[in-house]
């Protein structure tokens, strides 16, 4: 099984990819950066990793990062980031 996780650079999202792979499970990511990303997830080979805003990616985009996934979980969290 394949599941595509949207903010899997949060903490959330970070938690439950580690669970999936503990589980056997391949996982698609898509992340604005993958600066935040730890070494063991971005080098896994169950891990195929987009690096996008999710809101930029055209229709056929979007398809494509859906193809072949039996689950998708957006763990978009809040930014705690305050504008003045």
């Amino acid at each position: 099984m394949t599941t595509l996780v949207v903010g899997a650079n949060g903490a959330i999202g970070k938690l439950l990819v580690e669970q999936l792979l503990t589980e056997g499970e391949k996982v698609k990511i898509t992340v604005r950066s993958t600066e935040s990303l730890q070494d063991a997830m971005k080098n896994h080979s169950r891990v195929d990793i987009t690096k996008a805003n999710l809101l930029d990616l055209s229709n056929a985009q979007l398809q494509t990062q859906v193809k072949d996934c039996c689950a998708v979980v957006s763990c978009f969290g809040h930014n705690h980031n305050v504008i003045e």
